[in-house]
Parts: structure tokens; C-alpha cells; sequence
């Protein structure tokens, strides 16, 4: 299409000023209607423009004074315990840091819960002997309202040792980012500090109590006056990405000379070296998970930084928000504090638009416009980088294109009066003049979970690695998908949900997302149908030479957190808790007893006596103390056993019936029996060596 122009006079619809400013000013307010909302999709644009700028900019210097302690996997490993742990480490890691002269010690860590008593007496002495412990409280939200309806301080004891505390709750954007940090909030008639304010009075000299002063526009905390991006927010100046700080694993804070690491390789005195070096002398130190099974990670603008996208650490949210107030390097959105400044920004554009594109053309006018809209970015950019600036970008880049349109329509009304011939040409092209919808607000994703009865069920495929060494790789994947597809179909078919694969594993719950009271009944069933359908599978692959798989699988009821965790755009489905690991270590004690299905006694307790079970022993798995009664899954009342397998049983029980007895020649008879019956019964084989170690012992 060739350029379009008015009427010879030049005062024509088409490039006079009339229609000029009416399509700088109209696309102006629809650009500003369409962008007033902080939820809507558009805004959720301008968010990620400013994680853009974030990246591009790449890390800023942070403060040496600030560190972090993670509550990380390592620890736990070298702990050789999962979080959370006994408060007596906690009291130590204080006192260390204490000798080490730590300025301030802030925990990103609630104590609202009572548990050991002593354990968190010695916690709170330890806290009083530092005298520069800053402790972390949270507020629980209506879920309907969004409004606070509770504070939860940290426990009395320990409230009253510490210097004071803080509130810790995240603040999350539309996108589930977070970018802003509070000052404080108003609940009833007291004012509540969060977590990095409390901190700068400690580092001031000012009493725990001293009051925010809290204006619309700024906050004042002793020497500090904070720019707010709304009335509660400041909008923090990230120093980059996760681990932006310096860190230190919090089992290496435990470790001097007068402590001994579970885990020996673990336990090198590290600690005392550092105490010598001065490595927290004088500085802030921040004490907060890290491990991703903890799930306090969070977006921020850093998250996609040269193409990792790896979530930050809450803890360190603080520390980004601490850095920011103690540099005074703020980030600032004009737009934000002012009516004006967005529309006239966006008005601004909008007019060049239109004015250069009523005296170049459509095609020329196009390229204008999209240089303008880039001029705009460029722009952005370079007030981000220099002061600091978050000028938006969304609505004057919106607006530019919808005045683009309008003069374009304009000038094609024009050609239409003046050319009728063309007017036909052109008589069905209609411009896009506004948006057809506002995307509604989203309803924000719950991270974390509730806590829930459910039934877990985990299997494996036994001697895998050694399966996998002699099959070609596409075979053992064609051979693992036919695998992985049958057992699945049997696990969906009895509702239970597919947790996750890994490899040959398979992770499932019963009971969720909808519940069901005969969870743990299901998933037996499962289980058995699971392995029948396993050994139909073995038959069919023996006749094609192939060699049958066999696996084990273990299955737990018990109280456990499911729900979505992660974050909003990145998040699983899943179960996490004790009761969680205790289901996984049941199918590896199948190893022990030479058995393809191990339930618990409290997944046996709930599926009713409808299962016919045999009571293997009392054991001890990892990461527990007390024993757990287990069983082996054998079949169902309702399908009854064959009679050679009810004598293995009854002789099985015979023999466990008089070792528990003492009667151990009895005991040996019985097993001997059942291994007559069936010389592969684990079971049987491994009493029957207990037995008989026992009478070799007493002989």
C-alpha cells in the first residue's frame, strides 16, 4: 500500500491537528484504563520488563557486613537428621556466633510452636547471654479477605530473651514474584515492624519499640528515610541472584572443637578457623532455610539470570531488602506516586506517534512508530541503570501503537473521501482500536499445603542398574514405558495420583487431591494388582527371550503436607513429611526380607481385614528412633490364597509364634517347614538364620 495523504490543503482528517491530539488523546486513556489495575495482564508485562532490566544490569557490590547462615541440604546431611532439628543446636550456633562476634544475629526462622521445653530454655538463654538476637514472628491472612487476622510472635520465653522481632511474611506480586518488601503494618492499635526495620533499629542503638514513622510516601526509621512504592512497600533494590550473599552452611557454624558432626567426614573444626579469620566479626548475620525440600524459595527479578532459573532463598529477601535501605540505592517507579506522570508519559509518545505518522505514511509511520516504542525501552533501560528509575514501559508502548492505529485510520477516512475509488479497496480494513477484554485477576496459587491423612506407595524395579547394563537403550526404553504405563493405569484406576517418576520409580498418593476414607485399602490393592499385572508382563517378555522384571514396593498411611509447592509458575503437586519418607524406606527393607510388598502397621490398621498380611518385624528405619511394626501385603480374604501358600503361612507363623517364645528348636522346626513348602520365602529364610544364630550363641 502506497502512503496515504489528506487533502491538498493539508488541513484535511487526515494531518491536521484536530485529529491529531484526538488520537494521542484517546489512545492515551485506553492505554491508562488498560494499565491502572496492578493485576491485570498487562501489568504482569511491566513486571517482567523490570526483571528484565534487573538482569540486564546484572549484580550490583552488596554489603560485606551482611551474611547468611542456610539451613541447607548439607547440614542436613552432616546433622545426619531432617528439619527440624532439637533448639539446642540453635543455642549453639548463637553461642558460636557470639564468640565470634557477630553484630547483630537475625533469624529467618519462627519459634511459635512449643516442643521441648528445655531444649527451648537453653535456646532462650543463649539468647539472652548474646543480647543481639532479632527474632522472626508472622501474621496468618484470611483467606477470603487477604486481611491480617492474627499475629503469631515467637514463643514468650524466647521473645522476652531476644532483643526483639520482626515480621517475615513475603509480599508477592501478581506474577507470584517478589519485588517489594514491608515496612511495618497497624494490627488493632500496635504497630508491627517487619524483620529488616527491626534490624536497622538494633544496628542504630534504638529500642526494639521505637515506632515506624509511616508516611504515604516514606517511612522513617532512625537515620533511614525509605521512598515507598504503595502505602506499606518499599520495592527492593536486588543485589543479584540467589547466593548474592556470602553463605555458610549452618552445620559448619556448629563445627569447632567441642562439637562432633554425625556424618565424620563432615567434622573438620571448621568453625575454629573461622573463628581466628574474624569471618563474623562485626558483621549481620541472617539464619534461614535454603534447601529446596523446606520450600521458603521465592522468584525474583534475578530468576532466568543468564538462563538459570533458579529461585532465591527467603532469607535472603531480607538481606536484599536490608542492603537496599543501608545503601540507600533504591529502585523508584515515578508512576507509582503520581497521577500524572503515566499518562502524560504515555501522551508524550503517543502525540509523536500520530504527529510523524500523519507526514510519512503508513509504511514509514509504522516503522517510526516501532522506532519510537524502541526508543522507549532504550530509555527505560538507561534511567534503571543510571538512577535507578522504573519508568514503565507497557502503557507508553501501548499507547504509542494504538495512536499509531487511530492516525492510520484517520488518514485512511481521508483517503476514502478524496479517492472513492480506493475507498472500496479499503472499505473492509478495520484498524484494532482497543483491546476486546481485561484479563480478570487470577486466583493466587496457596504455596505450601495442608496437613492431611493419606497413604503413600513407593516402588522400584529391583537390580535395575544391572537390567539397564545389558539391554540396548532403546529396548530398555520401550521395555521401561510399557513397564511404568501398566503400573500406572492400575495406580489411576484405584484413584490414587502419580507423584513422579525417576527412572524405574514410581512416587503415588491416595487420598488427594479429593479424599477418600478407604485410601489405604486402594492403594493395597494397588500394590497387589500392581504385581500380578508385573507377572503376566514377566510371562510375556520370558517368551520373547526377554528376562522378567520383579519390584518392590512399600506403602505408608500417616499425616503429611500436600499441596502445591514451589512457586506460582513453578510448583509440584506433592506430599512432603516424615510419614513421606518412612513409605520409601519400607520398599527398600523389602531387600532385607526377601519381600515384594512391605506395609506398615498403619496402612494395615486402615485397609481392614479385608488384606491378608503376615508380621514381618519390628525395625528401624533411617531418620527414625522408634521402631515401626511392618508387614508383608500377601492377597485379599475375598480371592482367598491357594493351599500350598496358607500351609507356608501357617507354618511361617508357627515359627514366629515360638521365637517369640523363646522356644527356639520349635521356631527352627517351623521355618524349616515353611522353607519345605517354599525354599525362596525371604521371610522365612531370614528368621529362620535369626534362629538360628541365636541357638549357635547359646549353645
Amino acid at each position: 500500500m502506497g502512503r496515504v495523504g489528506g487533502s491538498k490543503s493539508g488541513g484535511g482528517v487526515g494531518r491536521g491537528w484536530t485529529p491529531t491530539l484526538v488520537s494521542a488523546i484517546g489512545a492515551t486513556l485506553i492505554a491508562s484504563l488498560l494499565c491502572c489495575s496492578a493485576f491485570t495482564f498487562l501489568e504482569k508485562i511491566e513486571l517482567s520488563f523490570l526483571d528484565m532490566r534487573f538482569r540486564l544490569r546484572g549484580p550490583v557490590e552488596r554489603s560485606d557486613e551482611i551474611v547468611v547462615i542456610a539451613i541447607d541440604q548439607t547440614s542436613e546431611s552432616d546433622l545426619d537428621q531432617p528439619y527440624p532439628w532439637d533448639r539446642r543446636l540453635h543455642a549453639r550456633l548463637i553461642d558460636n556466633l557470639h564468640r565470634a562476634g557477630a553484630r547483630l544475629i537475625v533469624f529467618d526462622v519462627v519459634f511459635t510452636e512449643g516442643r521441648d521445653a528445655d531444649a527451648t530454655a537453653e535456646l532462650a538463654e543463649s539468647i539472652r547471654r548474646a543480647g543481639n538476637v532479632i527474632l522472626a514472628g508472622k501474621m496468618l491472612l484470611s483467606r477470603s479477605h487477604g486481611r491480617a487476622v492474627t499475629i503469631l510472635p515467637p514463643l514468650d520465653a524466647l521473645a522476652e530473651a531476644a532483643w526483639g522481632w520482626g515480621l517475615i511474611d513475603q509480599l508477592s506480586d501478581s506474577d507470584n514474584a517478589v519485588r517489594r518488601y514491608g515496612t511495618s503494618i497497624m494490627f488493632g492499635a500496635d504497630q508491627y515492624p517487619t524483620l529488616a526495620l527491626q534490624v536497622l533499629k538494633a544496628y542504630h542503638h534504638l529500642p526494639p519499640d521505637a515506632p515506624v514513622e509511616e508516611h504515604p510516601d516514606k517511612a522513617r526509621v532512625g537515620p533511614y528515610e525509605i521512598p515507598k512504592y504503595d502505602r506499606q512497600t518499599l520495592l527492593i533494590n536486588y543485589r543479584g541472584p540467589a547466593r548474592s550473599f556470602l553463605q555458610y552452611s549452618y552445620s559448619n557454624v556448629l563445627d569447632d572443637e567441642s562439637f562432633d558432626l554425625p556424618r565424620e567426614e563432615a567434622d573438620t573444626d571448621i568453625f575454629d578457623l573461622w573463628l581466628e579469620q574474624g569471618v563474623f566479626r562485626h558483621k549481620i548475620v541472617f539464619i534461614g532455610y535454603t534447601a529446596q525440600e523446606l520450600h521458603d524459595l521465592i522468584q525474583t527479578p534475578f530468576f532466568g539470570y543468564q538462563r538459570e532459573k533458579v529461585l532465591t532463598p527467603g532469607v535472603e529477601m531480607h538481606a536484599n531488602a536490608l542492603n537496599t535501605i543501608m545503601a540507600g540505592d533504591y529502585v523508584f517507579r515515578p508512576a507509582r506516586g503520581s497521577l500524572w506522570f503515566r499518562p502524560l508519559l504515555a501522551l508524550l509518545w503517543a502525540f509523536l506517534a500520530c504527529f510523524l505518522a500523519a507526514r510519512v505514511g503508513v509504511f514509514v509511520g509504522l516503522a517510526v512508530t516501532v522506532g519510537l516504542a524502541a526508543g522507549e525501552l532504550v530509555l527505560a533501560f538507561w534511567l534503571f541503570e543510571a538512577y535507578g528509575w522504573w519508568l514503565d514501559i507497557v502503557a507508553p508502548v501501548l499507547a504509542t501503537g494504538l495512536a499509531y492505529s487511530s492516525q492510520t485510520t484517520w488518514l485512511y477516512l481521508a483517503e476514502q473521501r478524496d479517492k472513492r475509488m480506493i475507498r472500496g479497496m479499503f472499505s473492509h480494513y478495520v484498524p484494532s482500536r482497543v483491546v476486546d477484554e481485561i484479563i480478570l485477576r487470577p486466583d493466587l496459587l496457596t504455596l505450601g499445603g495442608e496437613e492431611r491423612e493419606l497413604t503413600v506407595l513407593f516402588t522400584d524395579v529391583e537390580s535395575f542398574t544391572t537390567i539397564s547394563e545389558g539391554m540396548p537403550p532403546r529396548e530398555l526404553a520401550d521395555h521401561l514405558n510399557n513397564y511404568l504405563t501398566a503400573m500406572s493405569e492400575i495406580i489411576l484406576e484405584n484413584q490414587g495420583i502419580i507423584d513422579k517418576f525417576e527412572g524405574d520409580a514410581i512416587m503415588a498418593e491416595f487420598g488427594a487431591p479429593v479424599f477418600f476414607e478407604d485410601h489405604a485399602r486402594r492403594a493395597c490393592v494397588a500394590a497387589l494388582q500392581m504385581q500380578a499385572r508385573l507377572a503376566e508382563l514377566g510371562r510375556q517378555w520370558e517368551e520373547e527371550g526377554l528376562h522378567a522384571w520383579r519390584c518392590r514396593i512399600g506403602v505408608h498411611t500417616g499425616d503429611m503436607i500436600v499441596g502445591n509447592m514451589g512457586s506460582r509458575d513453578l510448583f509440584d503437586y506433592t506430599v512432603i513429611g516424615d510419614n513421606v519418607n518412612l513409605g520409601a524406606r519400607l520398599e527398600v527393607a523389602n531387600k532385607i526380607y526377601g519381600t515384594r510388598i512391605m506395609i506398615s502397621e498403619a496402612t494395615r490398621g486402615q485397609a481392614g481385614d479385608g488384606m491378608i498380611v503376615r508380621e514381618l518385624d519390628d525395625i528401624v528405619v533411617k531418620g527414625r528412633t522408634r521402631p515401626v511394626k511392618v508387614f508383608e501385603l500377601v492377597g485379599m480374604r475375598e480371592r482367598g490364597l491357594d493351599p500350598g501358600r496358607e500351609d507356608l503361612l501357617a507354618a511361617y507363623e508357627r515359627g514366629r509364634a515360638a521365637s517369640v517364645a523363646g522356644e527356639w528348636k520349635a521356631a527352627l522346626a517351623a521355618f524349616d517347614e515353611a522353607l519345605g513348602i517354599n525354599p525362596e520365602d525371604g521371610p522365612s529364610r531370614f528368621h529362620r538364620r535369626k534362629v538360628e544364630t541365636h541357638l549357635q550363641e547359646h549353645s
